[in-house]
């Protein structure tokens, strides 16, 4: 448990966006969203993503359940 940690602390110390001794690269929450990526979702694209989640796993409950003879 200490490794990753330790392991997810140095990769947060040690991006772009925080190197010692140096100013902040990104001054906006949409220029840390375009370095990762993030621009191309929009919250329609990701409400739907997450409907078809949900009803993706409720029908193989409902399959699993269906079809179990035990």
């Amino acid at each position: 448990m200490h490794r990753i940690v330790h392991y997810a602390l140095y990769t947060i110390q040690h991006t772009p966006y925080t190197k010692p001794g140096e100013n902040c690269t990104t001054s906006t929450g949409r220029q840390t969203m375009e370095a990762n990526g993030y621009v191309d979702y929009t919250v329609g694209y990701c409400i739907g993503i997450l409907l078809i989640f949900i009803v993706g796993c409720r029908a193989i409950a409902y399959l699993a359940l269906r079809f179990n003879k035990a």
